[in-house]
C-alpha cells in the first residue's frame, strides 16, 4: 500500500509542476533563490490545487499509471520537466490538455534514452499510452525539431532545476495540507456543536 501511495504522491507533484511548467504565463519555472529558474507563488485555489486530480483527472490519473508501471528515477523526471519547459518556449501559448500528456510521454521517451541505455520498447510505451507506435515516433520527432535537437543538460542545469523543483514539492505539500484543513474546516463548521 505505501508504495502505491508514494507513487500517487510522485505523480499528483509531477502534474503539479506539469501545470506550473505549460500553463504558467512565463517560460521558466521559477523561484525567489535562483535568477535564470524563479517560481512565482500560485495560490489561486486553496481547494483544488492547480494541476491536481480535480484539475487534470485524466492526465494525473495516466501520469500515474506511468510512474507506477515504469518507476521512473527522479533524474529521468528531472530532465523530462526541462525538456517540457525548452518545448514550451518553443511553442507560443499554452498547449491543450491532450497535448500535455503527449509532451509528457515523449519527454520520459527522451529522457530516459539520454539518461539510460536501458531503454522502454516502443511496444510498452504504446500500450501504457494508447498511442500507436508511429505515432510515438512522429511525436518523438516533431519534439526534436521543435527543441533544435537540444538534449544535452548541464549539471548546473539539472542541479538549478532540482532545487527549483525542492521549493515547487513545498508550495505543492503546503497547498496540499490547506486543502486538507481547509476541507476539514469546512466539515466542523458544517456540523453543529451541541
Amino acid at each position: 500500500m505505501s508504495m502505491i501511495q508514494n507513487t500517487l504522491n510522485e505523480s499528483e507533484f509531477i502534474c503539479y509542476a506539469m501545470y506550473r511548467i505549460t500553463q504558467s504565463n512565463y517560460n521558466k519555472l521559477r523561484t525567489r533563490q535562483y535568477k535564470k529558474i524563479e517560481l512565482e507563488p500560485m495560490y489561486e485555489s486553496i481547494i483544488s490545487p492547480p494541476g491536481s486530480e480535480g484539475w487534470f483527472p485524466n492526465f494525473c490519473r495516466n501520469v500515474h499509471i506511468l510512474q507506477y508501471e515504469a518507476k521512473f528515477s527522479l533524474p529521468i523526471i528531472v530532465v523530462a520537466l526541462i525538456y517540457i519547459s525548452r518545448i514550451k518556449q518553443a511553442i507560443p501559448g499554452n498547449p491543450e490538455r491532450g497535448v500535455m500528456f503527449s509532451f509528457f510521454v515523449v519527454a520520459l521517451i527522451l529522457s530516459r534514452k539520454m539518461y539510460n541505455d536501458n531503454q522502454l520498447t516502443a511496444k510498452w510505451w504504446a500500450q501504457k499510452t494508447r498511442f500507436t507506435t508511429k505515432q510515438l515516433k512522429n511525436m518523438e520527432r516533431l519534439f526534436l525539431e521543435r527543441l533544435g535537437d537540444r538534449l544535452y543538460v548541464s549539471g548546473e542545469e539539472y542541479q538549478q532545476w532540482l532545487n527549483a523543483l525542492q521549493i515547487l514539492k513545498r508550495d505543492h505539500q503546503f497547498l496540499k495540507s490547506s486543502k486538507q484543513l481547509d476541507r476539514a474546516h469546512l466539515q466542523d463548521r458544517a456540523v453543529p456543536n451541541y
